[in-house]
């Protein structure tokens, strides 16, 4: 799969969440909660104005602010601000994964995929967890994120902190396809195909598939590129020519 479905975020410590019990009647908590809510919302909406227009040191004191009071938006906003390293904002994957955590917590689809990566990578201090990495890859691509359908479909296939599963990857590929991922309609038609081997890393995956795009796009002539000498792709050099063919209906 390209470098851009591999990117992301790396790990360092589980970030606890504690939970506050306030002893308050159902009726008093209500007025209250909601207007707390609107207000994190007026602040998001504020920094999310300033971080459009990239003034990140301005946007930060109220996304922090908006975050702190439990607006997952902003949880994940400044995730991504700490991820990247914006002008005025020092890189750092710790915070960034304290805060993808929260967002997640909440359902976020974005933090969850992202909090996925740093758990698959072990990005800002996280442990490597590939069983975590998967469960909250399908808690995310069950919202329709489509980075996270094609990344669930993969540990399926790989067996990547799950059993292998060739269906549900092409089951997750599918509803990616579905909203118009060309890579994820391609792939999944790699994967019904019988003469498809089973991969055993992501560079066999890029190779063999990098091979068939070749071969079905340019001229049908697989084309040697030291780039994408990869095992995957030797595979692919070495099928027979009507196997190969059966990939391009």
């Amino acid at each position: 799969m390209s470098t851009r479905k591999c990117r992301a975020l790396t790990r360092r410590g589980m970030v606890s969440l504690a939970a506050l019990a306030i002893a308050v009647s159902p009726l008093a908590a209500a007025p209250a909660r909601a207007a707390a809510d609107a207000q994190s919302e007026q602040l998001w909406q504020q920094a999310d104005a300033l971080v459009k227009r990239s003034q990140y040191q301005q946007a930060l004191p109220i996304l922090l602010e908006a975050a702190r009071r439990g607006h997952p938006r902003a949880q994940t906003t400044l995730g991504n601000l700490y991820h990247a390293g914006k002008p005025g904002i020092a890189q750092d994957d710790t915070t960034a994964m304290k805060w993808y955590a929260l967002g997640a917590a909440q359902g976020h689809r974005f933090a969850q995929y992202s909090l996925a990566n740093g758990y698959m990578l072990g990005i800002g201090g996280l442990m490597q967890d590939q069983a975590k990495a998967t469960q909250l890859f399908e808690a995310s691509a069950q919202q329709g994120l489509t980075d996270a359908q094609e990344a669930i479909a993969m540990s399926y296939e790989l067996g990547r902190g799950t059993q292998r599963n060739r269906a549900r990857a092409v089951y997750w590929l599918d509803q990616a396809a579905r909203q118009g991922d060309v890579y994820a309609q391609g792939f999944a038609k790699i994967l019904r195909n019988p003469n498809t081997p089973q991969f055993r890393s992501i560079n066999d995956v890029e190779g063999f598939v990098t091979g068939v795009f070749q071969y079905c796009w340019h001229d049908q002539f697989p084309r040697r590129r030291p780039d994408l000498d990869t095992p995957g792709y030797q595979v692919w050099q070495h099928m027979a020519p009507n196997w190969r063919d059966s990939y391009c209906w």
